[in-house]
């Protein structure tokens, strides 16, 4: 639903999360921003237009190099406006992080682990996300100008799509990626 996509992990964002990490071996990280899903899939089969609904943008797959305190920044750029219910709310793969409201914007972020071990804000990870946020989209200022590792040569849809047909009984799950303090 529209508040729990923008406001805390879900099956859906997820699954879809994990998807996007699955489409480079050796990357870490998947950061989706919750504005680019747009309908939740109902149980059974999904069509084309039902999926095409729910990610109406034809957004690009692109792997980047992030250091952590970058990965840090864009977390709490996830979390900065978490009481206006905004899309820029991340749903993850390959990390987990906790956050608290009730610290002042870009300090509400901690606990962030990254494939079980925690953050080095000196390290640099591979992070797949979407040329949207890339380009700034959602305020991601601080993902801006990092060079593209890699393209996806399908768009994000389609790879989702041909997920979904070879593993039609998926059943995502929430799994405490995100947990608010």
């Amino acid at each position: 639903d529209y508040q729990d996509i923008r406001q805390k992990e879900t099956n859906l964002g997820n699954l879809f999360a994990d998807i996007l990490l699955e489409t480079r071996q050796g990357a870490e990280v998947a950061l989706v921003n919750s504005g680019c899903i747009r309908s939740s899939l109902p149980a059974g089969t999904i069509t084309k237009g039902v999926l095409r609904t729910c990610l109406p943008y034809n957004n690009n797959i692109v792997e980047i190099s992030l250091r952590g305190d970058v990965l840090k920044e864009a977390l709490e750029n996830s979390v900065a406006q978490y009481e206006k219910i905004s899309g820029a709310f991340l749903q993850i793969a390959g990390l987990s992080f906790s956050f608290d409201v009730r610290l002042p914007k870009f300090f509400r972020v901690s606990d962030v682990k990254v494939v079980g071990e925690p953050l080095v804000m000196d390290k640099k990870y591979r992070v797949i996300t979407l040329d949207y946020l890339l380009g700034g989209g959602d305020d991601y200022v601080m993902l801006k100008n990092h060079p593209v590792l890699y393209t996806c040569p399908e768009p994000m849809l389609k790879i989702i799509e041909k997920y979904l047909k070879v593993h039609p009984d998926i059943k995502p799950g929430v799994e405490g990626r995100i947990i608010m303090k």
